[in-house]
């Protein structure tokens, strides 16, 4: 394909950067899954949506900027170190796979193109109100993600491969509220704003004419997850022994 209007510039050689935040993301999961509040808590699954936006520049300054807006409808699995005990301190771990439906616009043209995401995201929660029923807490998350895309657009009337892996990572807010419901179950809604970057590595289109491919820019997301728990013997309001994070 001719660069065309949607080329800028001239190409210069740039490394790519996934590896190390795919690293990150291995070595939290460890982190969270050889912690001693792994032992409590409970573990379930999840339903997320997520709202995102990015704008992206070219490395190499070949390319014109890309802005993609997208829907992501995400399952998974949840677990969180504290659901119903008074205690101030909870960490929650999401690992979702989510389905991305993408608006991409570059140089005046816009293209729908679908995907999917892997994620992990961490909150660390400060339960600010704490009952037997209820417990509302709010933190920072720390978001980390891979996606990957392999369709089409449309470019000067011609069908082109798009097909590209993308690493985002954010931090934002995360505000959620427990629901104690049973013994061993617990409902939870929480609704988060990340705010991080986004690197879109190109495997066809935008790495010909002597571009590497890579874009990298900012990124925003906000959405909310439901998850439903079942919670360890041990994570009730009143149980036995106080630790870290106790008032």
């Amino acid at each position: 394909m001719e660069a065309g209007s949607i080329a800028k510039g001239f190409p210069a050689t740039v490394g790519r950067r996934s590896g190390s935040i795919l690293s990150s993301i291995f070595v939290l999961s460890i982190f969270a899954l050889t912690s001693d509040a792994a032992y409590a808590g409970g573990f379930g699954g999840s339903l997320s949506y997520t709202r995102s936006q990015s704008k992206l520049d070219d490395v190499d300054d070949f390319w014109a900027d890309l802005n993609t807006e997208s829907d992501e409808v995400g399952i998974g699995l949840v677990f969180d170190t504290n659901l119903a005990r008074d205690r101030l301190f909870n960490y929650r771990l999401y690992a979702t796979l989510a389905f991305v439906d993408e608006e991409v616009g570059q140089a005046g043209l816009e293209n729908q193109v679908q995907g999917t995401n892997v994620s992990l995201d961490q909150t660390f929660g400060f339960g600010f109100i704490r009952t037997p029923s209820v417990r509302v807490f709010i933190g920072p998350s720390l978001h980390l993600g891979v996606g990957r895309i392999d369709d089409h657009i449309e470019v000067s009337g011609f069908r082109e491969n798009y097909e590209r892996t993308s690493v985002t990572a954010g931090l934002g807010p995360e505000l959620g509220v427990n629901f104690n419901v049973g013994r061993h179950l617990t409902v939870s809604t929480s609704a988060f704003v990340r705010y991080g970057f986004q690197v879109q590595s190109f495997q066809r289109l935008f790495d010909e004419g002597g571009s590497d491919g890579d874009f990298v820019g900012s990124d925003l997301r906000a959405g909310f997850v439901t998850s439903v728990f079942f919670r360890f013997g041990g994570d009730e309001f009143l149980a036995a022994g106080r630790g870290w994070g106790d008032d």
